[in-house]
């Protein structure tokens, strides 16, 4: 098992944004769009060193190829107004020349509200059929770079015949729905002259730029003209990074600090009615008659807006798996959550444009050396989410963001942040909801999230032997493994994976800054080293668990052989059989 399965990148995404072009369909020549891009200069390592690896290459299509990934979900995503129109030093260098070779003219446009989030996101998606050599873009001459996997090609796709980098379609951020010109005020349409001739998804675009669409049509008519063009949409994440004002869908989960904008701070309730419509028009998609249903990725969804989609799901008898494609754990239920979160400061900051929003600050415990600390932000998973997913057949994608999956406080690690923030309103339900009344021995949140190291020992070996971040993916396998075994009657191994989010602004882990520093075989290797010692500490903090959660025989010893294929399936094998199962109409 040379390869790994990822649920969640964004190989084309860095390579998009390093070469602005009005026209469509793209000129680009398919053999320019597969290497990384590179940022080393001296300003910006006398600047930040992290920038390299945040704004640098991690999935190329090159890297893929190099790190033996071979199938993948890969996604579009267009960058947000307020991601243009921040301001703080961070991003000014992200507008600036120094970020060559980033266009530039991206920020502008999309700051300038020049252009939709719809017809950045086409833009894109016409990159990806360029390569695949598929539909209008088909040229015989030229030979597939890459293989895009759509239901509308065969109702019956044999996976191993494909070879080379393999992926499914999807969606993140429910604004690249939006066909009206970006954060208009008064739903300006973006308009384009006759294209004449021209592949189905910009035939589409035109025929309705004079109209406002509604998002669950404009959903409707973009996976239409998708098919036409051989290319499909395995899920949406219904939110980002951002309040989108003219089209909202859903509150976020706060997500972005080093960037200072409004929109980046939750400022509505859960999920909007036309959230609903999005949802609907995904799970009930037919073409001619064939039920294609989209699935719905609940990550960067608020925890209001999580609930909100489950008592939704509920109300339409909707049965599709959930999914969270690159996510970790809080490693608590919502009521711990919120009555840990009571015992510490909650202000409500107002800005000078009427947002008010509840800032959740937890203490911080710099000086311990010996704990495991889940991330107890509430864009991670409380336990209700581990449960709604697995009951559903859906799956977890364990993120490789190390500001999510947590951290282990060794003199090198001590970054843990834990302020977040909510949307008053959605705060106002989660109390009124989840809080236990009259509980006297409302927990510190660090205490709550924290896992002691002591004892198993180990931390220094952990830290000699570079095996830190593995250990906390290992945490967040071993408390959504408790979780599902505790309170479901699923199998949870099959439904974990590996959900990157490479290329998606995320800050890698440092043993694995880019794909191809992530082995399979290697992490296989490291967390089969580490489960036993992760199950012993885990079970140690939760002394009330009678089961034990790794595999064992029927004397209890531990069975090893059925641990390392559990791994294989989550780094490999249970992305590969999902995608298999949903491409072939089996599930």
């Amino acid at each position: 098992m040379a390869n790994y399965f990822d649920f969640h990148y964004h190989p084309m995404f860095k390579k998009y944004l390093s070469q602005y072009e009005t026209n469509y369909p793209s000129s680009r020549l398919p053999e320019d769009l597969l290497p990384d891009i590179t940022l080393e200069n001296d300003i910006l390592r006398l600047i930040d060193k992290d920038l390299l690896h945040f704004l640098g290459s991690q999935c190329s299509f090159d890297e893929l190829k190099a790190g033996d990934e071979c199938f993948g979900v890969a996604n579009i995503v267009t960058l947000e107004y307020a991601i243009c129109s921040a301001t703080n030093i961070f991003a000014d260098i992200l507008r600036s020349a120094i970020v060559k070779p980033l266009d530039s003219t991206y920020f502008d446009t999309i700051k300038a509200g020049g252009i939709s989030y719809y017809h950045l996101f086409i833009k894109e998606l016409n990159l990806y059929s360029i390569l695949a050599n598929i539909g209008t873009s088909r040229d015989e001459s030229r030979t597939a770079l890459i293989n895009i996997l759509a239901r509308s090609k065969n109702k019956s796709i044999n996976f191993d015949s494909y070879t080379g980098t393999t992926l499914a379609l999807a969606m993140e951020g429910g604004h690249n729905l939006n066909r009206n010109m970006v954060n208009s005020k008064d739903l300006t349409p973006d308009t384009i002259e006759d294209p004449g001739a021209t592949d189905a998804v910009y035939a589409d675009f035109f025929a309705n730029c004079s109209e406002t669409l509604t998002p669950g049509k404009s959903l409707t008519q973009l996976f239409h003209a998708m098919w036409q063009e051989e290319m499909d949409l395995l899920y949406v994440t219904l939110t980002h990074l951002t309040y989108i004002s003219e089209l909202p869908l859903a509150s976020h989960a706060y997500g972005m600090k080093i960037l200072t904008h409004n929109y980046f701070y939750p400022s509505i309730s859960g999920l909007t009615d036309a959230g609903k419509e999005v949802i609907s028009a995904a799970y009930e998609m037919t073409v001619n008659d064939r039920k294609t249903p989209v699935l719905i990725d609940i990550k960067h969804m608020s925890l209001k807006s999580r609930l909100d989609f489950y008592a939704y799901r509920k109300e339409k008898g909707y049965a599709l798996p959930i999914l969270a494609t690159h996510m970790g754990v809080t490693g608590l239920p919502i009521a711990e959550w919120i009555n840990g979160n009571r015992s510490n400061d909650q202000g409500l900051t107002k800005f000078d444009s009427g947002l008010v929003v509840a800032g959740m600050a937890n203490s911080e415990d710099e000086g311990n050396r010996t704990k495991f600390h889940f991330n107890p932000w509430t864009i991670n998973l409380m336990d209700e989410d581990i449960v709604e997913v697995m009951n559903s057949n859906g799956m977890i994608g364990i993120s490789l963001d190390s500001r999510i999956i947590g951290i282990i406080a060794t003199e090198k690690n001590v970054e843990y942040d834990s302020s977040e923030y909510l949307s008053k309103d959605d705060l106002d339900y989660l109390q009124d909801n989840y809080a236990v009344a009259n509980r006297e021995d409302d927990p510190d949140i660090d205490a709550a999230t924290d896992v002691d190291l002591d004892p198993v020992g180990g931390l220094n070996v952990w830290e000699r032997d570079g095996l830190v971040q593995i250990a906390c993916i290992a945490f967040n396998i071993m408390h959504i493994l408790a979780v599902s075994l505790n309170q479901t009657k699923t199998d949870p191994w099959s439904r974990i994976v590996i959900g990157s989010d490479y290329d998606g602004l995320i800050e890698p882990m440092s043993s694995a800054v880019d794909c191809t520093g992530f082995n399979a075989n290697q992490v296989a290797e490291k967390l089969l080293h580490l489960m036993p010692t992760v199950e012993s500490s885990y079970l140690h903090f939760h002394p009330g668990m009678e089961i034990k959660i790794l595999p064992r025989d029927e004397v209890g010893t531990l069975d090893t052989v059925a641990l390392a294929s559990n791994i294989q399936g989550i780094l490999f094998h249970n992305g590969k059989n999902f995608l298999r199962l949903w491409y072939n109409d089996e599930l």
